[in-house]
């Protein structure tokens, strides 16, 4: 289905961000009880917790990375509950590959905004704000210095990146963090309606969250099974038949992370509101 943001989750949705870390680059799972774990990668410099049952967390997946084991963390992340998992995957796959080639890019890679938010202008993303409220082109320097908001075509997702924020330790702890990507009718606004919210701290690698951005303006539909959508009822699914659906979730994941896509090539279902086409049906042959 797609758009991307607005697939939801899906019911072991979390193995296509879990098992390329484990298998392929020899993350350790600690399970903490019940459904939750840790995940920590084999320099010990980035944690991740999935937390689904959502007891005592406020967001379904946390990523703290630091320069080394029991270090202040340099930045965090966090994604809700509801956020797609081929969002989180975007983010982990590439963070994974950082660490991989010796981790200085996973720490400390380029802040500037312009690197994330420039897929968002090319894709058609509409500004909110500027300085002068022209709508111009901004210079690298204001981008820097201003605070942005961008909502996507459909006005359902908005990527917000400010600027002026409290002192690094208030970020780490009491936010506001410096992005913030929202998704549903109340996109970039407080608000019990909205599906999910990704945050990032400032000083996350700004090409970590150039894959997030990538990610969200990609078109292609993601997969989602008769089980998931059994729980969107606003969602009007049809069946496209291909032989790619017999590929594990293994191979979708190992795809996706060859190619820098979001999720899996080939789509399963329709988008919200979409119906199977009419008028030209395949001739029946014997």
């Amino acid at each position: 289905m797609g758009p991307v943001h607005l697939a939801g989750e899906t019911e072991h949705g979390e193995q296509r961000v879990i098992t390329p870390l484990t298998d392929d680059y020899g993350w350790n799972r600690q399970m903490i009880g019940g459904a939750d774990s840790i995940l920590d990668s084999p320099c010990r410099r980035v944690r991740l917790a999935h937390v689904p049952s959502g007891s005592f967390y406020a967001a379904a997946w946390i990523i703290n990375a630091a320069p080394g084991p029991m270090h202040q963390p340099v930045w965090q992340g966090a994604f809700d509950f509801g956020t797609p998992p081929e969002l989180v995957a975007a983010l982990t796959d590439r963070l994974a590959a950082d660490l991989a080639d010796g981790g200085l890019l996973a720490l400390h890679g380029n802040r500037h905004p312009h690197q994330a938010i420039g897929r968002l202008e090319r894709a058609g993303w509409n500004r909110s704000r500027d300085p002068d409220g022209t709508g111009r082109v901004l210079t690298l320097d204001e981008l820097w210095d201003s605070d942005l908001l961008y909502s996507s075509p459909d006005e359902l997702l908005s990527v917000r990146r400010r600027s002026h924020i409290g002192s690094w330790e208030d970020e780490l702890t009491r936010g506001p963090e410096a992005w913030e990507i929202t998704a549903g009718p109340a996109a970039g606004q407080d608000s019990a309606g909205r599906l999910w919210r990704a945050t990032f701290t400032s000083a996350t690698p700004t090409h970590l969250v150039r894959e997030l951005t990538a990610a969200l303006t990609n078109p292609m539909p993601v997969f989602r099974d008769q089980a998931d959508l059994n729980h969107r009822p606003e969602v009007e699914p049809f069946l496209v038949t291909t032989a790619n659906f017999t590929r594990t979730a293994s191979d979708r994941a190992k795809a996706a992370r060859a190619t820098r896509l979001s999720g899996p090539v080939t789509p399963a279902v329709g988008a919200a509101h979409q119906h199977p086409p009419t008028g030209h049906q395949p001739k029946q042959t014997r």
